[in-house]
């Protein structure tokens, strides 16, 4: 009876002693995002030099670009005057099965003479309705209680690291368009 009390305590600690290694593993992975040191916000920032480019010019790209990116945004705030574009985006990360859900964000868009800047901010994990778990900020390196971290920490990590690549294609994409862009005009 000894024997058998005493495996099954060694069956039952095993599981928890290496689930609580695993997550130190993971969240190191993860910790790569970019925090803005201001905010405490994740954020993927950069101003990029457009040398000899006019400030309506590169507004005209900007916009071109998000119309083509965020075709479904209606609440674009827009401003050519001060160069300013605002939009709210979302992300469809691949995730495991209980996690296809979305990320959304927040993308700002400014243009002065010569150069752009890029702020991409907010990133926040959101529940589909009655399918998921929102699991939240993207500031959270950990999510869940003791219970369910360990269910969850691999897919948070992973919903973050493919949100961050899809974020690192939109600003190469971002550049392609801000620098290379000719009006259609101008053959």
């Amino acid at each position: 009876m000894n024997k058998l009390l005493f495996a099954l305590a060694l069956l039952y600690t095993a599981p928890v002693a290496q689930a609580q290694a695993q997550p130190a593993k993971a969240t190191a992975k993860s910790s790569a995002l970019p925090v803005d040191p201001d905010t405490g916000l994740v954020a993927y920032t950069g101003v990029v030099e457009v040398p000899g480019a006019l400030q309506a010019h590169l507004y005209t790209r900007a916009a071109a670009w998000v119309a083509e990116h965020y075709p479904a945004a209606t609440s674009a705030v827009q401003d050519k005057e001060t160069g300013k574009l605002i939009v709210q985006g979302t992300a469809y990360p691949r995730a495991p099965a209980g996690f296809a859900s979305s990320v959304t964000y927040t993308l700002s868009l400014y243009v002065k003479e010569g150069k752009y800047k890029y702020d991409f901010t907010g990133f926040r994990h959101e529940a589909k309705a009655g399918d998921d778990v929102g699991l939240g900020a993207f500031e959270n390196e950990k999510v869940g209680n003791a219970l369910t971290r360990d269910v969850l920490q691999k897919p948070w990590n992973g919903i973050r690291a493919e949100t961050a690549a899809q974020v690192q294609r939109l600003i190469v994409s971002l550049a392609a368009a801000m620098n290379g862009a000719k009006d259609k005009s101008d053959f």
